[in-house]
This record gives structure tokens, sequence and C-alpha cells, in this order.
């Protein structure tokens, strides 16, 4: 599969992390959200939803500003919950209330409220992480690009996921070291992380490579509405969140 999707990913998230860091972090933020909205965008218009889904297909896209205002407006407590508690509540019941019928109604809930996971709820988390350090948020997008990389060329080569998560540890454990030592991660703690990012980028790239199959997502013609955003995303999306709170839990830089 080719890596320029991603490429063009990675590189729309650095000048994200540019404007937070030279120019505005509010503007920042919602070019992020826009991002968001694209992965998301794609990902419904590609999900075999029913008509009748439309009310809560309309909630999701709206929980995008509010997920990302919460971001602005630094309110951690409602950040954390208001995709996994309230829209998790919401969307159901819109499903529920704009069907005609229940056959479908797992589906369409399952569908909608993992789309939110995935393409709100974790990119928002890179944008949280950008408030208090773009030195962090950068060490995700380039750690997980880089892991993303070696893990592609080792697969390519033949070698599985145990050769692939030890090929990308020792680079990802160098940025890390980098990095954290610009903004006072402990050495350990870049140990920590730099372990974690290569087996979340193989846990996101397996599980968007099934997301991508049954959604008729053809690796070798990606378009623009076609899998582009999804497949560019799918290594960094597991990655920031656990990220993000591995360093909150661990250390006391935030």
């Amino acid at each position: 599969m080719s890596g320029l999707p991603s490429l063009r990913v990675i590189t729309a998230l650095l000048l994200c992390l540019g404007v937070a860091q030279w120019f505005s972090f509010t503007a920042a933020v919602w070019m992020l959200a826009l991002l968001s909205f694209a992965g998301l965008r794609e990902y419904l218009s590609l999900a075999d939803l029913r008509p009748e889904d439309r009310w809560a297909m309309l909630a999701a896209y709206l929980g995008i500003p509010l997920q990302f205002y919460l971001v602005v407006i630094d309110w951690y407590g409602f950040f954390i919950v208001c995709i996994p508690v309230y829209l998790f509540v919401v969307v159901p019941y819109l499903v529920a209330l704009g069907g005609r019928g229940a056959r479908g109604s797992v589906f369409s809930v399952g569908a909608i409220d993992f789309g939110l996971f995935l393409f709100v709820y974790c990119i928002g988390h890179l944008a949280y992480m950008a408030r208090f350090s773009t030195a962090l948020a950068l060490f995700i997008v380039l750690g997980v690009g880089l892991s993303d990389l070696v893990t592609r060329w080792v697969g390519r080569a033949g070698g599985g996921p145990v050769l692939s998560f030890l090929s990308a540890a020792p680079p990802t454990f160098l940025l890390a070291s980098i990095i954290g030592s610009r903004v006072g991660v402990p050495i350990v703690h870049a140990l920590g992380i730099s372990l974690l990012v290569p087996l979340l980028v193989q846990m996101g790239n397996f599980t968007l490579r099934a997301v991508e199959e049954d959604l008729g997502i053809d690796p070798a013609q990606l378009e623009p509405g076609r899998g582009r955003w999804i497949d560019g995303l799918r290594a960094q999306l597991f990655a920031a969140p656990v990220v993000f709170h591995y360093l909150r839990y661990f250390t006391e830089i935030y």
C-alpha cells in the first residue's frame, strides 16, 4: 500500500501544529476539527446507513465543533466525557427515534458511535495535547508516522508483527528521548511511550484495515471520499488518546 495518503495527513497535522506554535492555538484547533470532519464524513458516506439515520448522523457532525470547542476553552472534565457518555446516549436515541422499524438499528448505532470515537474523540486528544505542548503533539505525529513507515517496510519484506515492533521501537525511542528531554519527560517514560506507539500503530492499522475492507475501500485506488482520509489517519488514531493519558497519569508535565 502506498504511503502517500499517510504523508498527506502527516503534512496536514504538522501544518496544524505549526499554526498552534507560531500563530494561533485556536485557529489550529479548528483546522484539526476540519480534518476530523473530513475523516468522519468519508467514513459515514461509505457506511451502509439507513436514510432515517440522518438525525443521528447530524448529531455526530455537530459533536465535532462541540468537542473541539471544549479544547479551546480548556474544559477537560466535559471534553473527556462528551462523546463516550453524552453523544453515545444521544445517538442511539436518535437512531430509534428516526427509524421506521427496528431492523438495522444496532448496526447504525455501532457504526455512528465508532466513527465518533475514531475521528472526533481520538483526534480531539491530539488537539488537547497541543494545548499543553506542541512538542508532545509533534512526537505523536512524527513518532506514529515513523513507526508506521518502519512497520510497512518490515511487512513488505516479509516480517511479522513481532519483528515490526522490534524494528520500530528503537527509532521511536530516539525520537521520544529527543523531544521528551525538551519538555521534561523522564527517560523511563520516554521509553514507555516508545514501546506503546509501535504497538498502537499496529493495532490501529489492523483495526482500520478491517474497517476499510468492510466499507469497500480499495487500498490500491484511494480517492477523495473513497478512503484517502481513513487510510491516512488510521495509524494516528489509537496512539493519540493512549499517549495523552499515559503522560497525564505518569508525569507532571500537564
